[in-house]
């Protein structure tokens, strides 16, 4: 049937039109008169009637109006078996279900494709029918899909109604509309420019809610409602985030990867809520610890906070409700982390180092040992968990603080200004800067919370007769010696992967009064103010994209002349070199081209600055906990990212399977489906857990804006790439850590033992405990993974790196490294095998460098041929002086072998 509409005209329909409104009425009258009759085929008549209006968005219905009449006459006739009295339900509840679900997908249908005439008319109509028969849940489910599929006149027709029902029905499906709302503000399904022409909208574009319930029930003319039975939804989603909650539960009860098993419809399992299961919903949020489907607390405050910042609401309520919930949670947070602090040296070493656990690693003993993998919780963590152990299990909760701490703001800045408003943002900034930054400044939502925190603050006392006490204690937090405080605390932020961090950090330290540049060389300070935290700013703000990449790059320009002239004030002479380095993880290669460009005028200005932050950022893949920075698992990652692309599949118009150019499915109805039956299955299956699980995604995704993934393979690439194009001279200085850091690659990731370094065993024993103080095996593979191919590729880079170097015999282990060289000459990859000979080639031995070329031309394809016939490696040849013999042959020979092994592996 859905094949034969699809393909079909409009007048070749009008026959199975009329068969289909023929069995419809004859079913419902006989439905009416109470005879027995079997629902089961009126729901699949009903489900035949749905599909014949969506095939081809309704190219085959030439008129809307019989089919608004049926639909009417369906939901008339669910309104009078609702009772069951007639006993007409013998086949079970499910059968009702499945009843429901093909008037919301027809109800859907026609929403969707009628003109605005009919639905002004007989659209509302239906809708209000839907509103009193449904189940509050499928009237969710319906309107987010309607959403979803960008339906036109969402705004206009059905965002009144949804704010009707929620008033209508807070009391007994707050989770349901919960969840609705904030899965509509957060994935931006309420459009801007379509919200704005909706009389439930106001100019902010925040949703308006009645200030109470009974003024809704006085225009529907319930009038058993009184005004003071039931409080706003504004006021009660105030209340509700203020809920007391154990703030130690909260953070001690593991958060687990939702199951990804989506219920799709298939005719409901007979256990879904409905309108009755009202205590159903409230239980999945008052219980802590228990069944799959307990909601988590933190998800709740989650959503609440996204409702509450695109709702209307009264900013003084607002703001007091924030107010009590930034102290309970600050407070909380503080006693939590000194409570995991005093049960761990490795935490109260991260408390107090003022670059936290950024400036630690294998060479610091125990404190750096099993201690630090225990309470970070990374190898005990599971493979279900969100975020990793203990230390990082409290990382939700303090973006839990930023997200609040940034709503308070926005909502004091929206709002008369007052002594009282600027106090309490003032006593919100000074908690958190002084109790739970020190320990979580790694935290981009913390940092951002309090960056509009100040931003408000700066508002509120520009005039000059506000809160003179306020201002003067803003001066001081803002002050230049508050920044130089801060900044050792911070700094290490700007080394951080993931671009959000970076940014809201320097969001943050831009707010500061900014030092003086240097007018030269000498030191001496001028009156220019130091604009280089602005320019990161406006780096880290530019998309890396083709028709960007020249903004993006000017900033970087400007703050490596600076840095190489000298003019940057002491406190941020690592600012410009974090930066850049860090360019090297954005996912644009041109942009990697102009940072080793600029990072080279550094390396010519200040060589050892320069190698201090390249090494700051290649020890950390020496070992994989320093990589660890969100908390959040690569489980969870790959978890949120392909949950993401699900929902965005799930509403895309898809192309369809074509059977001899005839396409056998129908776009929109397949669409449609889709989306309809996810949001059945989020909001009614399994019991509740989808609903939790969907919650929890929505928690999630808001945690982890502004990071994403990040292939450290290649940054590891670019980093060596461009520290033998610009750095070289730098590395060579500081050879010791690079050397140790390469032999344990050599060891650890080629497979090398120090055996074959043809070391004596004593010397093998310093070069093994060496190689511990710099690389930690027990971590490999935490957040990396290299095949073969990837560990050839950066045999190339760092053999690339080695050659560059002026005088290799004075290296440390020169001897070793000359070893390792001569037999890297011999593997059967030419790449390796070129590049190990330019370092061996870089000891400039007398007895290889007349023969250099030839050497070269024996690992060159084009030109091994020709080399083969023309060297002649004979004892009587005239190709070698016999002086040389001893000292070149053995290079030869092994070139010679590579090139063996590695012809026989193409052929």
């Amino acid at each position: 049937l859905k094949l034969c509409l699809h393909h079909a005209d409009r007048e070749a329909s009008e026959q199975l039109w009329s068969v289909l409104f023929d069995q419809f009425d004859a079913q419902a009258r006989a439905i009416s008169e109470a005879e027995a009759v079997r629902i089961q085929p009126f729901a699949a008549l009903q489900g035949l009637l749905a599909m014949s209006t969506i095939v081809r968005k309704g190219a085959s219905v030439g008129d809307y109006k019989p089919l608004f009449q049926r639909c009417r006459k369906s939901f008339e006739l669910a309104q009078a078996l609702q009772s069951d009295a007639q006993g007409l339900l013998e086949e079970g509840d499910s059968i009702a279900e499945i009843l429901a679900h093909e008037r919301i997908k027809w109800l859907s249908g026609l929403l969707v494709q009628c003109n605005v005439a009919e639905l002004v008319t007989v659209g509302k109509v239906l809708l209000d029918l839907a509103l009193v028969v449904e189940p509050t849940r499928n009237v969710l489910s319906m309107a987010l899909a309607l959403a979803r599929v960008e339906w036109s006149q969402w705004c206009q027709v059905m965002l009144p109604y949804m704010v009707r029902l929620t008033v209508a029905k807070w009391a007994e499906e707050r989770v349901g509309l919960l969840l609705f709302w904030a899965e509509l503000f957060q994935l931006d399904l309420l459009k801007a420019q379509g919200a704005m022409a909706s009389s439930v909208v106001t100019e902010r574009g925040h949703v308006l809610f009645p200030t109470t319930a009974a003024k809704e029930a006085k225009s529907s003319k319930r009038r058993s409602v009184k005004p003071q039975d039931v409080p706003s939804v504004t006021r009660a989603l105030v209340d509700w985030i203020n809920e007391p909650v154990v703030w130690q539960e909260v953070a001690e009860q593991p958060l687990t990867i939702p199951s990804t098993d989506r219920v799709e419809f298939g005719g409901f399992d007979g256990d879904s809520d409905s309108n009755s299961d009202a205590e159903s919903a409230d239980s999945h949020v008052s219980q802590a610890t228990g069944s799959a489907t307990t909601v988590p607390e933190l998800a709740i405050k989650s959503a609440i906070l996204t409702m509450l910042a695109h709702v209307s609401i009264d900013t003084s309520m607002l703001l007091d409700g924030l107010h009590e919930f930034i102290e309970q949670l600050s407070s909380a947070i503080s006693g939590l982390t000194a409570q995991l602090a005093e049960s761990s040296a490795y935490l109260q070493h991260v408390a107090a180092a003022p670059a936290g656990c950024g400036a630690m690693g294998p060479s610091d003993g125990e404190i750096w040992g099993d201690e630090a993998s225990d309470a970070l919780g990374l190898h005990t963590a599971k493979a279900d968990r969100l975020y990793w152990g203990r230390y990082y299990q409290l990382h939700p909760l303090v973006s839990l603080l930023g997200r609040a701490l940034k709503l308070q703001a926005t909502a004091a800045m929206n709002a008369p200004a007052s002594a009282q408003t600027a106090e309490r943002l003032m006593g919100a900034w000074t908690l958190a800067l002084d109790t739970v930054l020190p320990a979580h400044r790694t935290n981009p939502a913390l940092l951002e919370g309090l960056h509009k925190t100040a931003e408000a603050l700066q508002l509120l006392t520009a005039a000059d007769s506000a809160a003179p006490v306020v201002k003067q204690k803003l001066a001081a937090a803002l002050s230049l010696s508050q920044l130089e405080s801060l900044m050792p605390l911070l700094e290490h932020n700007l080394m951080s992967f993931q671009s959000g961090l970076r940014l809201q950090t320097l969001k943050f330290l831009a707010l500061f009064e900014q030092p003086r540049m240097k007018s030269g060389r000498l030191g001496s300070s001028s009156d220019e103010v130091c604009d280089i935290i602005q320019l990161g700013v406006e780096l880290e703000s530019i998309p890396a994209a083709l028709d960007t990449y020249k903004e993006k790059t000017n900033p970087l320009r400007r703050m490596a002349a600076y840095s190489s002239n000298g003019r940057v004030p002491k406190m941020y002479n690592r600012v410009f070199p974090y930066l850049a380095i860090m360019q090297l993880s954005v996912n644009f290669s041109l942009v990697w081209t102009e940072t080793n460009k600029q990072l080279a005028l550094l390396a010519n200005a200040n060589p050892s600055l320069l190698w201090s932050a390249v090494w700051q950022t290649l020890r950390r893949f020496n070992d994989e906990r320093l990589l660890v920075e969100t908390g959040m698992t690569p489980e969870a990652k790959t978890w949120l990212s392909e949950r993401q692309a699900e929902w965005a599949s799930v509403g895309a118009l898809t192309s369809q399977p074509k059977l001899e150019g005839f396409a056998m499915e129908c776009p929109s109805l397949a669409r449609l489906d889709r989306v309809l039956d996810a949001d059945l299955a989020q909001f009614t299956g399994s019991g509740g857990a989808a609903l939790s699980a969907s919650l929890q995604y929505l928690m999630i995704a808001a945690d982890a804006q502004g990071s994403e993934r990040i292939d450290y393979n290649n940054v590891y690439k670019q980093l060596l790439k461009m520290l033998a194009d610009t750095g070289a001279r730098a590395a060579e200085t500081n050879s010791q850590p690079l050397v140790l850091t390469f032999l344990a690659y050599v060891k650890y990731d080629l497979g090398w033992t120090t055996s074959l370094f043809r070391l004596r065993e004593d010397e093998a024993q310093e070069l093994d405990a060496g190689m511990a103080g710099f690389y930690s095996e027990q971590n490999r593979g935490l957040l990396t993974s290299r095949s073969r191919r990837t560990t050839d590729a950066l045999s190339v880079l760092w053999l690339g790196l080695f050659a560059k170097f002026r005088n290799p015999s004075a290296l440390y282990k020169s001897e070793t490294l000359y070893s390792l060289f001569q037999r890297l000459l011999s593997r059967g990859d030419t790449s390796v095998q070129r590049q190990a000979l330019d370092c061996i080639l870089a000891w400039r031995e007398p007895d290889l460098v007349p023969y250099a070329d030839n050497l070269r031309n024996l690992v060159d394809d084009k030109r091994f041929r020709d080399e083969l016939k023309t060297f002649n490696l004979a004892v009587d040849g005239e190709s070698i002086n016999s002086v040389h013999r001893d000292r070149l042959l053995p290079v030869a020979f092994r070139l010679l072998h590579g090139q063996m092994v590695a012809r026989n592996g193409k052929s």
